[in-house]
């Protein structure tokens, strides 16, 4: 009897490790997908930068980071209609519409988006504040501000 329950748990063990080493390659493969699938995106549909003489200024991985951009390519990422993905090291223009195919790929590859959420409302059907809590509110920020 000792001998079957022994021989039971050990064929059990086996499967698990086995169904647990079936997940992680299945989770690799996944990723590498993903990762596929950003590239492709991001050569298919980049927005070739125009080296212009307008510095954008933002944070990637903790550090700041500067692009030189033309005076309507700044307009369109500080108006949201253009964002901006790290991939491989590189920063990439990406027209808004892609954000919704990348986030779900990669969440953190999207470093800067400058599009409004949309308000939340409450149970009343009433439109939610964006913040109302933020001391700071009342202050204008300037649009040339450079930090």
């Amino acid at each position: 009897d000792e001998l079957a329950a022994d021989v039971a748990a050990r064929q059990a063990a086996e499967r698990d490790k086995a169904l647990r080493i079936e997940a992680e390659k299945k989770q690799q493969r996944e990723q590498h997908e993903h990762h596929q699938r950003l590239g492709q995106i991001l050569s298919r549909h980049a927005v070739k930068k125009q080296n212009g003489e307008q510095a954008f200024q933002f944070i990637d991985q903790g550090k700041i980071k500067k692009l030189y951009l033309s005076q309507t390519q700044y307009n369109q990422v500080v108006n949201g209609q253009l964002v901006i993905a790290s991939y491989g090291g590189q920063h990439f223009l990406l027209p808004y519409p892609l954000y919704d195919r990348i986030q779900p790929l990669w969440p953190d590859a999207i470093i800067v988006n400058h599009r409004q959420p949309a308000l939340q409302t409450d149970q009343d059907n009433a439109p939610a504040t964006a913040v109302e809590d933020d001391p700071y509110a009342a202050y204008a920020i300037p649009d040339d501000l450079i930090w």
